[in-house]
């Protein structure tokens, strides 16, 4: 029962991500560095992708979270919710992309007694049925989605997964970043 309980609560978190709002977040982007604009905060990737580091945006190089002021060209870096820019007019925009632009979460209502664990992994396989196959540091972990999300993800997306596992009739409480 808990397995299910966490496995349909996987399948909306995953779901919710397919949907577009105003507020686009790019989330994690792979890329080599080939240049820094510290004055903008902005990074600028190998193939000409641009992201804004704000305050929410982790910046990964060998799977170790570094301070922006630390990287150097040629460093291959995982830009973990930055914000998509271009350059317009001799100033940074910020810009929406189709294929990796997911939704900001809102704050969910979090039962007092249940637990929470966010997984980060990336996607080794997803299947027409709508199987996805999500490999994480400690294993693997699998989750079924319709179809329609199915096709939003492929194999090697780096994704991120909020799982929350409460017992049957839990009350709801705000979550902490509700209060």
């Amino acid at each position: 029962m808990p397995r299910r309980i966490a496995m349909l609560m996987c399948t909306l978190v995953l779901a919710a991500t397919t949907v577009l709002a105003q507020t686009m977040v790019v989330t994690d982007q792979n890329g080599r560095l080939v240049r820094l604009d510290t004055a903008a905060s902005v990074v600028v990737l190998e193939d000409g992708r641009m992201f804004r580091v704000t305050p929410q945006t982790i910046i990964l190089v060998d799977e170790k979270p570094v301070a922006l002021t630390t990287l150097q060209p040629g460093q291959q870096v995982v830009i973990r919710s930055g914000e998509a820019v271009m350059l317009k007019d001799g100033r940074y925009v910020t810009t929406t992309t189709t294929a990796t632009a997911v939704a900001a979460p809102a704050a969910a209502v979090v039962p007092m007694n249940a637990v929470k664990q966010t997984i980060y992994g990336k996607i080794s396989d997803v299947d027409k049925n709508g199987q996805v196959t999500v490999k994480t540091a400690d294993g693997k972990f699998e989750v079924r989605l319709s179809p329609d999300a199915a096709r939003t993800v492929k194999k090697g997306d780096t994704v991120t997964i909020d799982v929350m596992i409460a017992p049957p009739g839990a009350s709801p409480a705000a979550s902490p970043a509700t209060r």
